[in-house]
């Protein structure tokens, strides 16, 4: 018995089981065939279905897409032998879902229409080697429609003179033909397209979106992208895999082109070509984590950066205030054992210390640029020998200022020397001297 009469297996929940009778030994054939891992899915669209149908040759394919549609409920129909067509179908696939289970559909020169907005193939291959006039023809007056290929192979579709693989002609909404590591393949010349695309009138104004992913050709045929007839008002191509895009028409007929490379999780992705996307890596260019450092910035980053004080001399305007200061501040010293000209740093000391004066000083004008009110202190330990002090008197050197400018030093005796500058003078003046008894 075959499909037309076929065994019906019932269960609580309603849901029916049909299988069809083995070809080859006339029995009924309860096992399954082998689910493809890559589309486990079909468990999930099974377990939610009225009808599962295993098909063996053509009229049970045509059995079970009309049952189910006369059901009106979502089926599966899964394939259990290779067979060929002998005449042209059309039927709706948004109540069917079919499973080829990687078994061979021999078109022989015949189509498949599909009348709806939806169409699922999984793991099937398509083989129209030798006949020409084999293709998919796709009939919707929908606002967009899907038809999907999941892993399947298209053979011998434009070796004899087919013009397209799919025909769209009759879509007056937005198409979506997604093949999913799904590829095409061919005997024929290196000028044949390994696939097309029509559309006419109907669809002039139709978004077509053609998503290859990794959509490739055999050796045999060239890898190249088409459409024929009235052009849409936009094509959209996204594939992956190194192929060769041209039209029909004219190539400036395809408006969006892009080639989806590779990449690395976390990575600022980037045209690598005019049509192919990639990353950028992380040891040469931020990663998006590092990139998300900079959310919520209102202005130009430099800008900002500009206004900051440098951290090595920085400089100020207007008043600086600062929280009360804790701690210990360490004095700034210029240390010198003895020598016959000293010059003090005015931007760097906030002491000189002389530990074993040998010889009579001089002491030079301040270097730097002090402030007013700022304090020097000068201590002198000299050697037994009293020693001569000359002071620079000229702009910016030393200047009595309340005591005055010690002349000598006493030997072996310690003398500090307290100075106090003075903006208005231009000049260091002495506020106290200190001499050890």
């Amino acid at each position: 018995m075959r499909l037309d009469n076929p065994r019906i297996k019932g269960s609580s929940t309603g849901s029916n089981t049909i299988k069809s009778a083995n070809a080859s030994t006339n029995a009924y054939d309860n096992t399954l065939p082998a689910k493809s891992g890559t589309f486990a899915m079909m468990d999930d669209i099974a377990d939610q279905t009225r009808f599962e149908i295993i098909v063996v040759n053509e009229a049970e394919f045509e059995a079970a897409y009309t049952l189910i549609i006369a059901s009106a409920v979502v089926g599966v129909i899964r394939f259990g032998a290779s067979f060929s067509l002998s005449k042209n179908h059309s039927f709706s696939h948004d109540v069917i879902y079919i499973e080829g289970n990687y078994y061979t559909l021999s078109m022989n020169m015949h189509t498949i229409t599909v009348n709806s907005a939806t169409c699922n193939y999984n793991n099937m291959f398509f083989d129209a080697t030798g006949y020409s006039g084999s293709k998919f023809i796709f009939i919707a007056g929908y606002v967009s429609t899907n038809y999907i290929f999941n892993n399947c192979r298209f053979h011998g579709f434009l070796d004899s003179g087919s013009a397209e693989v799919f025909d769209t002609t009759a879509v007056t909404g937005s198409v979506h033909v997604i093949l999913k590591e799904s590829y095409f393949s061919g005997t024929g010349t290196i000028n044949a397209y390994s696939f097309q695309m029509k559309v006419g009138s109907s669809s002039a104004y139709a978004d077509i979106t053609i998503f290859t992913y990794r959509a490739t050709t055999s050796i045999n045929q060239t890898k190249i992208f088409g459409y024929t007839g009235t052009k849409p008002s936009t094509l959209n191509i996204i594939y992956d895999g190194s192929v060769t895009l041209t039209n029909v028409v004219s190539p400036d007929n395809i408006y969006s082109i892009i080639l989806i490379g590779t990449g690395t999780a976390n990575e600022i992705p980037y045209w690598i070509s005019a049509s192919k996307l990639g990353t950028l890596p992380v040891a040469t260019y931020p990663s998006l984590t590092e990139l998300s450092y900079v959310k919520g910035v209102t202005s130009a980053i430099q800008t900002q950066l500009g206004l900051l004080a440098p951290k090595a001399s920085p400089t100020f305007t207007g008043i600086v205030s600062s929280p009360a200061f804790s701690g210990r501040k360490n004095p700034r010293i210029q240390s010198i054992t003895s020598s016959g000209s000293i010059t003090p740093n005015a931007d760097t000391d906030d002491y000189v210390d002389i530990t074993a004066l040998a010889t009579p000083p001089t002491f030079n004008n301040p270097s730097g640029t002090p402030v007013n009110k700022q304090t020097l202190v000068i201590d002198i330990m000299p050697d037994a020998t009293p020693r001569a002090i000359t002071w620079s008197s000229t702009s910016g050197g030393y200047l009595a200022g309340g005591t005055a400018l010690p002349g000598t030093t006493v030997a072996s005796k310690m003398m500090s020397i307290i100075l106090v500058y003075d903006s208005v003078a231009v000049k260091w003046k002495c506020r106290s001297v200190a001499q050890e008894a």
